[in-house]
This record gives C-alpha cells, sequence and structure tokens, in this order.
C-alpha cells in the first residue's frame, strides 16, 4: 500500500514492494506530499526514522507530474539497481492499468561515488 501525507491509502499496489518505501519529512515533492524514500536493506519496522545517504533517485512521472523516489542507504550495487528497474518498470505498469494518467518510469539517477 502506498500512503498519501494524510496517512490515507493513495494506491494498493497488485505488487508488494521489496524496499522500504517512505518519505523525507521537511521536503516537498511536486504533488505536494513529502519527496518519496526508497530505503535499501533489511526490513525495518513501520514508523522508523533513519538518516542515510542519498544514492540515487529514481526518475518517476505519476499523474503528470514528476513524482521522483530518493534512494538512500550503504549501498546500490548491481542486484540493486536492476532489482530497483524491474520494480520501478511493473509498479508503473501496475499504476497504468488502475487508471491512473502518465504514469511512466523514466530509470534510475545515479550519484556518483566520493572519494
Amino acid at each position: 500500500m502506498k500512503y498519501d501525507g494524510k496517512g490515507h491509502i493513495d494506491f494498493l499496489s497488485p505488487l508488494p514492494s521489496p524496499f522500504n518505501y517512505g518519505a523525507i519529512p521537511g521536503t516537498l515533492a511536486p504533488d505536494g506530499e513529502p519527496i518519496d524514500a526508497v530505503v535499501l536493506g533489511k526490513r525495518l519496522s513501520h514508523g522508523t526514522e533513519h538518516t542515510l545517504p542519498v544514492l540515487g533517485i529514481v526518475k518517476f512521472i505519476d499523474d503528470m507530474l514528476p513524482d521522483d523516489k530518493w534512494i538512500l542507504g550503504h549501498r546500490l550495487g548491481r542486484r540493486e539497481q536492476a532489482a530497483l528497474d524491474a520494480f520501478f518498470h511493473a509498479y508503473a505498469l501496475a499504476k497504468r492499468a488502475a487508471g491512473r494518467k502518465a504514469t511512466v518510469y523514466l530509470g534510475l539517477g545515479l550519484l556518483p561515488k566520493l572519494p
């Protein structure tokens, strides 16, 4: 389930997310909600807060608005990139099948590794 900023169900996905999915407090996305966060790593309890480095961005359009998701964690290897790519391709298709207009997965934007 994807919740909006008020705690209401925004979208009931037919496929469960293999990632921790949340939001970045104190931010604002073009849809008026906090920026979405995808947290890599072990499953976290609902409502937990963490301070983690940003590794990249899932570039996404939802209902004709930019709806990027920040990728957070300690490691973003090839396996994680492939899993993100596969999931968000399928997620966009599921949203379009549910009648969400102009929902498109545009790919991953990875941040360069710092020395």
